[in-house]
């Protein structure tokens, strides 16, 4: 049976609130630098759509369920991940809401939290990091995603449900030995208006809770198992605005792979009016895709694998097909190619800096490419392969 994988629809289902208190990390002080960060899908409406694939995919939890992780199993990791992975298992009760954490897994990336939320009897409600008041090692890092999976829960919204939150950041973070964490959630009841279980419009939140935690991990295994390596790899681009691409460092672990790159500017017309990626396969037959055009200053783009695969908009997918986008980190080299397609911007290809609901419109946009060979992804420069060095 074939399911539609639909962004659009699912961030249709988001109540506006969640977005707005999701989406306020996005927003950056460095202007455009940073603009086209906010051309992606809010972090909600990607909780959601992970949600829903997970959900779909019978065989991908069947698969992970013998992991002994609730976070390997939520976001459908191919390895055991249990060897990563502190037990916290800590339970309070705060306004009727129990939350107990179980698990937590940390990186120079990633934050990973694994709780069990319980919101009373009848009872519905949202949660999510409190990204202001979380800290590692007593310091606030700036954070390149946020996002929860409910695990095989199509609705988020549940009353009692096993959940992962994750907070991916953009910079190296953690130094050598035990790492503290000073991890902030909140969980908010849900308001049922008859039709729909909805935030409260206004700050007076109904059973606002707020659940602290503080704990030590000691992340060397994971630290100590990350293949990194320098690159030196051109991608000749020809065209208007376009220049030469140089892949200057690669990182991988069992979680996700970034690779850097040098050779444009934040303020050159290419790639701001295109969306680019790296696609292909590892040495073992695994799909792979990194997304592009972040840069993490002036001159350093990033692209960096997505915790829930290379799906479009509208697009039609096989239960069986699907998949994460991140390498084996222990394969001997990948092979990509390097992709770019023109911004659909509210329907036109134009861009509004100051539009407030970027992502949305964006995901329309994207919507325009579903009867187009590849989604409208077009290749640049020749495939190029980078051999791991173990």
């Amino acid at each position: 049976m074939k399911r539609e994988f639909d962004f659009a629809a699912a961030f249709g289902e988001i109540d506006e609130k969640l977005v707005e208190e999701a989406g306020k990390e996005w927003k950056r002080g460095k202007g455009s630098v940073f603009r086209l960060y906010s051309r992606k899908i809010a972090c909600a409406a990607a909780a959601v759509v992970l949600c829903l694939a997970m959900a779909w995919n019978s065989s991908v939890q069947a698969a992970v369920k013998a992991f002994t992780t609730k976070i390997g199993e939520a976001f459908g990791f191919t390895k055991d991940l249990s060897s990563y992975t502190e037990l916290i298992d800590q339970t309070q009760t705060i306004n009727g809401i129990s939350l107990t954490l179980k698990e937590v897994i940390v990186d120079d990336r990633v934050l990973m939290v694994s709780v069990r939320t319980d919101f009373g009897q009848d009872e519905k409600g949202a949660l999510w990091i409190n990204q202001e008041q979380t800290m590692i090692n007593g310091q606030k890092h700036m954070i390149y995603e946020s996002m929860e999976s409910a695990g095989s829960d199509i609705d988020v919204f549940e009353s009692e449900r096993d959940s992962v939150l994750a907070l991916v950041y953009e910079e190296q973070i953690l130094p050598e030995g035990e790492v503290t964490v000073h991890l902030v959630l909140e969980a908010q009841k849900m308001i049922n208006t008859g039709d729909a279980y909805v935030m409260e419009p206004n700050e007076s939140f109904i059973g606002d809770a707020e659940f602290v935690y503080d704990f030590v991990v000691t992340p060397e295994e994971l630290k100590a198992k990350t293949v990194r390596q320098e690159l030196d790899i051109t991608v000749a681009a020809s065209g208007a605005d376009r220049k030469d691409l140089t892949f200057r460092e690669l990182t991988m672990n069992d979680l996700y792979c970034k690779i850097t790159a040098e050779g444009l500017t934040w303020d050159a017309p290419w790639p701001n009016q295109y969306e680019l990626k790296l696609k292909g396969t590892d040495s073992l037959g695994n799909p792979v895709s990194l997304d592009g055009g972040r840069f993490l200053n002036e001159t350093e783009m990033l692209f960096v694998t997505d915790f829930f695969g290379d799906y479009e908009a509208g697009q039609v997918i096989d239960d069986k097909e699907f998949y994460l986008s991140v390498p084996d980190k222990d394969c001997e080299y990948l092979d990509l190619q390097l992709y770019e397609r023109k911004i659909i911007w509210n329907g036109e290809e134009t861009i509004d800096e100051d539009d407030e609901y970027a992502s949305q419109v964006l995901t329309e946009g994207a919507e325009t490419y579903a009867g187009e060979e590849n989604y409208g992804w077009k290749p640049v420069g020749e495939p190029i392969r980078i051999v791991i060095e173990h």
